[in-house]
């Protein structure tokens, strides 16, 4: 059973990973509009990069292991949103833009699993 330490932890975390997701995608839909999805896009792209480096980091580091969880479950899983970008994929279909829409479903189911193995390389934890 995890402590009540490690749960306020990464419950904060999770906050302020929610928050930075919030911010970016306001500053993404007020310099690009809402034709597509770019700060999810931008969101999940870089929260699976930082998933794979902060795997690896940890793998190299025992040291930081009481990190592990709030760090990756709470920041980096508030910061990421799988549900935004299925409500996104759809509205742009619905809107009858269905190129965009499996471009942006294109460019984050394979973008992201790269970019997390890049991550993890990157961090010096090969795959």
């Amino acid at each position: 059973m995890p402590s009540i330490a490690l749960v306020l932890w990464t419950g904060m975390a999770a906050m302020a990973g929610t928050q930075t997701r919030h911010v970016l995608a306001i500053r993404f839909r007020q310099r690009g509009g809402d034709a597509f999805p770019w700060g999810t896009l931008w969101i999940n792209l870089t929260g699976t990069f930082l998933i794979g480096l902060a795997l690896a980091l940890f793998a190299s580091h025992a040291s930081w292991s009481a990190w592990h969880i709030p760090v990756i479950l709470g920041f980096l899983g508030g910061y990421t949103t799988f549900s935004t970008f299925m409500l996104e994929s759809a509205r742009l279909r619905r809107r009858g833009q269905r190129w965009r829409a499996l471009g942006y479903v294109l460019l984050s189911g394979i973008g992201g699993p790269l970019l997390a193995i890049g991550g993890m390389v990157w961090g010096g934890h090969g795959v």
